[in-house]
């Protein structure tokens, strides 16, 4: 049976427009983990070339993103090449995001950025004495430095005990300067002092860290 050819239909047909169909692309979102991991791979030549000006400007961007690890570098990068951080105009503003978001380093960092203001604090400062031994973990480097305060009495009462308890906490998470330093100001304390900065130092039980404030992403 053959179809009767309709003019009508053939000609409405050929009058209809054609609707292009346009593919519809999804913007590309970038994380600031990502751009942290980018930042990284510049700043350390890992897989790329060393780059430290498109370095500073991922890690902006992971900073300026609320990524912690970012917000450090960022500090970090202002005290060491500020010719390469524009955006961040304030020295610590970096360093202050980072450590409001849980980053240990950049809380040891301001604490000392802090403790550097003023002539004393400026006098007064010194390296570790050490035992050539292992210094530890960023908590451990908190734990350490606040001992030091409690023994000069910068920014705290100076205390003794107070020093000591914070020398075998740090000890405890592997400072071996921190356990050494305990060691001579135990000779230092009565009796009842020391058995008192033991007891407390037992019972310290650190708040869990936020991995993904403090962890580098490998």
């Amino acid at each position: 049976m053959f179809v009767r050819y309709q003019p009508a239909r053939a000609e409405a047909a050929r009058a209809a427009p054609v609707v292009a169909v346009q593919k519809v692309v999804k913007p590309r979102v970038v994380t600031p983990e990502a751009q942290l991991a980018r930042g990284l791979r510049l700043l350390n030549g890992t897989g790329v070339a060393m780059n430290v000006e498109k370095a500073a400007v991922w890690l902006e961007r992971a900073a300026a993103n609320g990524n912690a690890l970012a917000q450090n570098y960022v500090g970090v990068l202002y005290q060491t090449a500020p010719a390469f951080m524009p955006t961040w105009r304030q020295p610590c503003a970096g360093t202050k995001a980072a450590a409001r978001n849980g980053n240990l380093k950049a809380m040891t960092n301001l604490g000392k950025a802090y403790a550097g203001v003023g002539p004393k604090a400026r006098t007064s400062r010194r390296p570790r004495s050490g035992s050539g031994g292992r210094p530890g973990s960023a908590r451990s480097t908190l734990q350490f430095d606040l001992a030091i305060l409690y023994e000069r009495g910068e920014g705290v009462s100076r205390s003794i005990p107070e020093a000591y308890k914070w020398y075998v906490i740090a000890g405890s998470h592997g400072d071996a300067n921190a356990a050494s330093r305990a060691l001579v100001l135990a000779s230092a304390l009565s009796p009842n002092e020391l058995l008192a900065a033991q007891a407390t130092a037992a019972l310290f039980r650190p708040a869990q860290a936020d991995s993904a404030a403090n962890d580098v992403p490998r």
